[in-house]
C-alpha cells in the first residue's frame, strides 16, 4: 500500500521500496509497475514515449519517502536542505532535462495516487 507516492514527471521514475524491505505501509514492486503503467497510458494519449523505471531516480525516491514518513513532512525539501535536482544528482542522476517532482500524501493505490502526477 502507499503511504506515500512520489513521482518525478518527465523523467523515470516510479517510487517503491523491493518486498525484502518493505513493511505493510511500503508500494510493493507491482504497484510501482501499476503506476508505471497508468502514467504510460497517459503520455500514449499525447503521443509521448513510455518511461522505465530509472536505479539512481528509485533510490532517490526512496530515500525521499523515507525522508518524509521519518519527519512527518510532504515537502519537495528534504531533511538536509536539498531540492529535486541537487537531491537527484547526489544519487548518480544527472541530466540537462526539466526535472519536476510531484508528492502525494495518503494515497492507499496506484490509481488513488496517479490523479496528483498527472497534468491538469
Amino acid at each position: 500500500m502507499l503511504a506515500i507516492s512520489m513521482l518525478i514527471v518527465g523523467i523515470a521514475l516510479i517510487s517503491a521500496i523491493p518486498a525484502s524491505r518493505a513493511d505493510a505501509n511500503s508500494p510493493s514492486a507491482a504497484e510501482a509497475q501499476q503506476l508505471l503503467a497508468l502514467v504510460n497510458d497517459y503520455r500514449a494519449q499525447y503521443n509521448l514515449k513510455p518511461l522505465t523505471i530509472s536505479a539512481p531516480l528509485q533510490a532517490a525516491a526512496e530515500w525521499m519517502a523515507q525522508d518524509m514518513a521519518e519527519n512527518d513532512s510532504v515537502n519537495h525539501m528534504d531533511s538536509r536542505g536539498r531540492r529535486t535536482a541537487a537531491r537527484l544528482a547526489d544519487f548518480g542522476y544527472v541530466h540537462n532535462a526539466w526535472m519536476g517532482e510531484n508528492l502525494a500524501s495518503g494515497a492507499r493505490t496506484p490509481e488513488a495516487s496517479w490523479p496528483f502526477g498527472r497534468a491538469r
